[in-house]
């Protein structure tokens, strides 16, 4: 209220006993009637929130709109709104008018769907856009709410934790999905069987962390199947080469690996860094492994020098990737194309975010980003350029 100068607020607790601020957002400040001791301005209720239109008995209990058409379940009906003060009621059923419970609403597909579902007093509803007819969904079980999630619909039983789902369009059957959900992860494919070539040397053996040192916690790292599994057990870790190869500083080089993400998770392969005990590593390059993280920069990119939206590969692909530092170049291949290729500009110290992010003999370092990230590295070798 800075801006208003002799405003006056609800200073007396005995007149306003309940006011703070966090309550004052459906308020604005309007010009007070002469005379009006104090200040010239008063906190009136804001205006425009007007009755639109009455829906029979009962409280309106959930709203919808499709195709700019809203729909609405007040007391014993749904109605289809039309204009404003006028909608037409389709009827669900007299007995469940005493349904005073928020309901929700699910549709196949928001841009071209036609089924619109909904519970209320227990039942499940169908509504039908294109024969405009309401049926009474069978079931043999109490749902509570409603969604469409990952192409079908689920229903919450009421009361339980239980889960059913339905392809509507397909017989009206709602099977209980498996529990528990969360028990049955899909398993992360092998790594591809791909032998160094000529001039490349290993630097992973396949079954241990031999050459490699880890930061902050260990435990994020472990080797399964051929590959190495980040995934953090609490902060954020990485995972250096520490090995004999190159003394493990590497300036000119070809590095050649494949690279797996899983669902929703962020990782990355650094070059031209050195081990530090603790957080992201201020030397260095990144290049990141990511295809459906929440983090936009995807996999391929030299994250925050040159950054890709293009998603190469899907989750849980094993992709093949190489990167090439020679002078003053960073090259970056996926899936046998080229999709960077940087050249340091003269009198580069770093780019915005990291210390010293910049061409110069260094290692090889995996990223453990986060507790909900799990992405994998194999078939690690490298070959010394002159």
């Amino acid at each position: 209220m800075g801006i208003l100068p002799g405003f006056v607020g609800p200073a007396s607790t005995l007149r306003s006993p309940n006011v703070n601020d966090e309550e004052l957002i459906n308020w604005m400040v309007s010009a007070a009637p002469s005379g009006t001791p104090k200040a010239p301005v008063w906190l009136c209720p804001t205006p425009g929130y007007h009755p639109f239109l009455a829906l029979g008995q009962g409280p309106v209990r959930g709203v919808f709109e499709q195709d700019g058409v809203a729909f609405a379940v007040g007391g014993g009906n749904l109605y289809k709104v039309l204009s404003r003060q006028i909608a037409r009621g389709i009827a669900i059923s007299p007995a469940i008018r005493t349904d005073t419970r928020p309901t929700t609403f699910a549709t196949f597909n928001k841009a071209t769907g036609h089924q619109l579902i909904f519970p209320s007093g227990n039942l499940l509803y169908l509504y039908d856009y294109v024969s405009d007819t309401l049926v009474n969904v069978p079931l043999d079980w109490p749902v509570t709410m409603v969604d469409f999630i990952d192409g079908r619909f689920l229903g919450l039983e009421a009361l339980s934790n239980k889960f059913h789902w339905s392809d509507l369009e397909d017989g009206l059957t709602w099977p209980l999905l498996p529990q528990p959900c969360a028990d049955t992860p899909v398993p992360m494919p092998a790594p591809p069987n791909r032998p160094a070539e000529p001039g490349y040397t290993s630097l992973f053996n396949g079954k241990d962390l031999t050459g490699w040192k880890a930061s902050a916690d260990p435990s994020s790292f472990k080797v399964e199947n051929g590959a190495i599994i980040a995934n953090a057990a609490g902060q954020a870790s990485h995972l250096f080469y520490d090995g004999s190869v190159g003394n493990h500083s590497f300036t000119n080089f070809d590095v050649r690996l494949d690279v797996l993400a899983r669902y929703r998770s962020n990782g990355g392969v650094y070059v031209m860094t050195e081990f530090q005990p603790q957080g992201f590593p201020s030397k260095g390059f990144e290049i990141q492994v990511n295809n459906s993280h929440s983090d936009r920069i995807r996999t391929g990119s030299l994250y925050h020098v040159v950054d890709l939206s293009n998603i190469p590969g899907k989750d849980d692909e094993w992709i093949p990737m190489a990167i090439k530092g020679q002078g003053n170049t960073i090259t970056i291949t996926v899936k046998g194309e080229e999709v960077v290729r940087w050249t340091q500009p003269a009198g580069w110290e770093s780019n915005y975010d990291t210390a010293s992010r910049k061409i110069a003999p260094g290692t090889i370092a995996f990223q453990s980003h986060d507790t909900y990230s799990v992405t994998a590295y194999s078939n690690i070798r490298i070959k010394l350029l002159n």
